[in-house]
């Protein structure tokens, strides 16, 4: 990449943030920014190479009145390198690096049918207890999943899924032979 991946800057910004005691306040800012340029036309206009970086610099000055200015000098740095696409990798990054240091964890919890809030919570409950940390929880409902839940943990895979109990079941008759 060259100039920078979202890692190396969600690392800057998060020591940053950090430092000043702000993060909260940057990830805030960081939703306010993706949400600006997921709402607009901005993104044609600050890869439109006929609009000078100082009117660029300007227009976004005047949106982004409201955030930390440090947040804003970050969206000028990469307005300048032509790399505003980043900005939503360096927020989930930013994201998992605050997570980690609060001691959270996050979880993809995925079903074949939706689960009430009573079940959610209980899921969510016996995730944090197994961790043994705070675990924030998306639920997904994908009609693939056969029974039961597959869940992601960080790197880890946990499939408590009738298809896959099915597959080894298949696997250890096979073997037994």
């Amino acid at each position: 990449m060259g100039r920078g991946s979202p890692r190396r800057y969600a690392q800057a910004v998060f020591e940053i943030a950090r430092d000043e005691e702000r993060l909260g306040e940057w990830l805030s800012d960081l939703r306010v920014i993706i949400t600006a340029l997921e709402d607009t036309d901005f993104p044609s206009f600050l890869s439109n190479p006929k609009v000078s970086f100082p009117q660029k610099k300007e227009v976004l000055r005047r949106t982004f009145q409201n955030i930390n200015p440090k947040a804003l000098n970050l969206v000028y740095l990469l307005t300048s390198r032509n790399r505003m696409e980043l900005l939503k990798e360096i927020s989930i990054e930013y994201e998992r690096m605050l997570d980690e240091h609060c001691g959270r964890e996050r979880a993809e919890v995925i079903t074949a049918l939706p689960l009430s809030k009573g079940e959610q919570k209980e899921v969510t409950q016996r995730l944090s207890k197994f961790r043994a940390k705070e675990v924030k929880t998306e639920f997904r409902v994908d009609p693939h999943v056969l029974g039961g839940m597959v869940i992601k943990v960080g790197d880890k895979l946990i499939d408590g899924s009738v298809k896959e109990k099915l597959l080894r079941l298949r696997k250890e008759i096979v073997e037994v032979g």
